[in-house]
């Protein structure tokens, strides 16, 4: 029986890849404390819970297509409190963000089209580019030079080629951490309006920031609104993975057009997610500097810990909740397959993602790891602790 090439060549996710491994460990009786993936540990608002449960009982009808008119009022009000300005029928309810990234890669690239990526990226933007069949280049952004600065205008024009439609970046970055200033974003919409681009702006971790400058959405540069969509979640900010709510919001009249077709031709996202999530417009502002707190004093917990490591070089991630790690090792994805297998301190081991994914050439992230810390403080002290102990007895190091 033949299937399909296209899904079969789909790259295996990074951050999922040792999940089989990872339980083999535990089956043989290890204790496997896991730091590679992004979900927060969190107790999500009660607003959610609340809203669910008053659901009442009766018909479940198809729910309009393009999202309820309480989840998108919600949306708009939590853009106003930022100073963004959509309505409510300029934003489209997806399947999560990665729903919103697929609808937004579909309404303005055909087949053969390319997009321009900022390296390291979310891993899951490569496989969507596979499945949609549409190209992609990279501007790459390294540790060493910087903490992952946005290059030159110069590096962006070394990329552009005939057939570029669209630029898809992630501002906190997943996986760098990276939150980037003004000047940076700048460059960005001086690229693309000189080659009338699209912005597609993955702001999903925008209530996640550590430093004392703001967070600076592309919405802020009123020359790109047009060939601008922004793309947010719930699943993040409000740690309701599971719900898979999602936004894409646009001035631009054509991709709204196609969003509309696109959000039918899937039927729509479920209405009972939809109400729930709606509720969380109703959660006092507050409750996210309640998070900011968690997530700052995890993030320092870290950083002492990675000064204790020799070997490793490190940025200082300033938002999101996570950062790439360079080891002393030949290959970070053998050492991740290493701890699994064939190391243990006192029971217990660590699930961590190697970084080569986040990378589209093999000449980047072999000798890194991605870091999520997703966890409370002394599971984290506890597994970086783990891996400490592990590049100490790791056999195949630089």
């Amino acid at each position: 029986m033949k299937v399909s090439q296209r899904v079969s060549a789909l790259p295996v996710s990074p951050t999922r890849r040792y999940l089989g491994l990872a339980k083999e460990a535990e089956g043989k009786g290890k204790h496997v404390l896991r730091l590679s993936i992004g979900q927060p540990d969190l107790q999500p608002p009660r607003e959610y819970f609340e809203a669910l449960a008053q659901i009442p009982e009766g018909r479940i009808p198809y729910p309009n297509a393009s999202g309820l008119e309480e989840m998108r009022v919600a949306q708009q009000r939590y853009y106003a409190r930022h100073g963004i300005d959509f309505a409510p029928n300029e934003i489209f309810v997806t399947d999560g963000a990665m729903g919103a990234i697929e609808f937004s890669i579909l309404a303005t690239c055909d087949p053969g089209d390319v997009i321009l990526l900022i390296e390291p990226f979310y891993s899951n933007y490569a496989m969507i580019t596979h499945l949609t069949g549409v190209e992609f280049r990279t501007v790459t952004t390294k540790a060493e030079e910087e903490d992952f600065v946005i290059p030159s205008e110069e590096t962006f024009e070394a990329q552009y080629c005939d057939g570029m439609k669209a630029i898809l970046l992630s501002s906190p970055c997943n996986p760098t951490g990276r939150m980037y200033r003004k000047d940076e974003l700048e460059t960005i919409v001086r690229f693309a309006k000189k080659h009338d681009l699209i912005i597609l702006a993955d702001e999903v971790y925008r209530e996640f920031y550590f430093v004392e400058r703001p967070f600076v959405s592309f919405y802020e540069f009123p020359e790109i609104l047009p060939q601008l969509v922004l793309l947010d979640s719930a699943s993040k900010k409000y740690a309701v993975c599971g719900a898979r709510i999602g936004t894409a919001s646009t001035h631009n009249k054509a991709l709204q057009q196609s969003f509309a077709k696109l959000c039918q031709m899937r039927l729509g996202v479920s209405a009972s997610e939809q109400q729930a999530v709606a509720a969380l417009g109703n959660v006092d502002p507050r409750y996210h500097e309640g998070v900011r707190e968690i997530y700052r004093t995890r993030r320092q917990v870290m950083l002492d810990a990675f000064s204790k490591m020799e070997g490793i070089r490190y940025s200082q991630p300033e938002g999101a909740f996570y950062s790439l790690v360079k080891l002393p090792v030949k290959n970070a994805e053998a050492f991740v397959q290493w701890m699994l297998t064939d190391f243990d301190c006192e029971g217990e081991t660590v699930l961590l993602t190697p970084a080569g994914g986040f990378y589209r050439s093999s000449e980047h992230g072999q000798d890194e790891i991605l870091i999520s810390y997703c966890v409370d403080e002394e599971e984290l002290k506890r597994a970086l602790h783990i891996v400490n102990e592990g590049l100490k007895a790791y056999p195949d190091k630089k």
